[in-house]
């Protein structure tokens, strides 16, 4: 670590890119430009660029260098890009709220007209 303001965020470079996984830059280490740069979002700049500091969880592989410098690599027990995403139906209560909107709308003869509305 150093001091405050020594490194520019990597966050605001056009060249980030967020991992889902471990929030870190998932394009260091691809780019000329990765060498003088952290891969991790830090507005006070204050952490020190390290070429073995990466994101791997492309790979399943959790990559980090904390502040002892001492190289720590685990593999995911479940890969975090193998997600699946599940949409759940629209619950009973959400059925019955549009039925009702739909009863006023109708009774009111406007298609715009919603009953909960802050004044």
């Amino acid at each position: 670590m150093s001091g405050p303001g020594t490194y520019r965020n990597p966050g605001e470079k056009q060249c980030w890119e967020t991992c889902p996984a471990c929030f870190r830059c998932a394009a260091k280490g691809t780019r000329l430009q990765c060498q003088n740069c952290s891969g991790r979002f830090d507005i006070e700049g204050m952490v020190d660029p390290d070429p073995d500091d990466m994101c791997r969880c492309a790979e399943g592989i959790l990559q980090w260098k904390p502040k002892n410098g001492k190289l720590i690599q685990t593999r995911y027990r479940v890969n975090p890009y193998g997600g699946k995403i599940i949409r759940e139906e629209k619950t009973e209560d959400e059925r019955d709220w549009e039925s009702y909107v739909t009863d006023l709308q109708n009774r009111f003869e406007d298609p715009n007209y919603n009953p909960i509305q802050i004044v």
